[in-house]
């Protein structure tokens, strides 16, 4: 059994650095299981090539996105259904 995953909250397309944030995340803490977080219809088709060891979790955009902006982000990691997704 995983004690850790990391969980990485993606709601737009990366820029250039925050793109080379994401491969420094791989490299550092590769180690462990990493979640990539989008909403539903954010198409990130060029990380999910370049990085097919990683989970690709779609969620409502109630939760991430532009509709609902920090609101939606605060009410997601205070939502008990988000925590219950990585029970595992």
């Amino acid at each position: 059994m995983e004690t850790v995953k990391v969980i990485i909250p993606i709601y737009k397309a990366l820029k250039d650095w925050e793109e080379l944030s994401l491969k420094n995340t791989v490299n550092v803490l590769g180690k462990h299981p990493i979640a990539i977080l989008k909403p539903i219809d954010l198409d990130i088709p060029s990380i999910s090539s370049q990085y097919p060891q990683l989970e690709i979790i779609s969620v409502t955009d109630e939760w991430l996105g532009t509709r609902n902006g920090i609101a939606g982000y605060n009410r997601m990691m205070m939502s008990k259904t988000f925590y219950e997704m990585f029970a595992d």
